[in-house]
C-alpha cells in the first residue's frame, strides 16, 4: 500500500505499508472490499493496494473504527482496514469510458522497495477542502 498517512504530522514523502489481505469479504460480507493487515491512517485512503508484482488489486478505503469496536466488542481492532477490489474499480472506469492499460503479466519484484521504486512515481498526494 502506498499513501502519504498523516503527512502534516509525520513526512511529506511517500510512505510504504506492508500486509496481506486477511479476507477476501469486507463488513457485513460485502464482496466489494478486501479486509486487509496493513495499518491504515489519514492520508491512505485513495491510494493503491498492490500486489508483489506492483499491480492495483485495490483501492484502499478504511479501517475499523476503533470507538465503534471498543464498545460492541469490549476490546481494540487489530490492524484491520479494507480496500475497494479492484473488479469494483474496473467496473466503475469502464462505466465513465476509461480503459486502462496493462503491460502484460509482470514477474514478482524482488523487494517492497522494488515495487515502490516502479509504482511510486505515479502516485501524488490530493487534498480536498470543504468550503462550508
Amino acid at each position: 500500500m502506498l499513501g502519504y498517512p498523516l503527512a502534516e504530522i509525520l513526512a511529506q514523502s511517500l510512505n510504504v505499508t506492508q500486509g496481506i489481505v486477511s479476507s477476501m469479504v469486507g463488513p457485513g460480507n460485502d464482496s466489494r472490499l478486501l479486509q486487509i493487515s496493513a495499518g491504515v491512517n489519514p492520508g491512505n485512503s485513495g491510494g493503491p493496494l498492490l500486489n508483489d508484482a506492483g499491480q492495483v488489486v485495490g483501492v484502499v478505503s478504511a479501517r475499523l473504527n476503533d470507538r465503534v469496536v471498543l464498545e460492541a466488542a469490549g476490546a481494540l481492532p487489530a490492524t484491520v482496514a479494507f480496500a475497494v477490489r479492484r473488479e469494483v474499480i474496473l467496473a466503475f472506469l469502464a462505466a465513465q469510458g476509461v480503459q486502462p492499460a496493462y503491460d502484460g503479466r509482470p514477474e514478482r519484484l524482488p523487494s517492497t522497495a522494488d515495487i515502490a521504486a516502479r509504482v511510486g512515481p505515479s502516485i501524488v498526494p490530493l487534498s480536498c477542502i470543504s468550503t462550508q
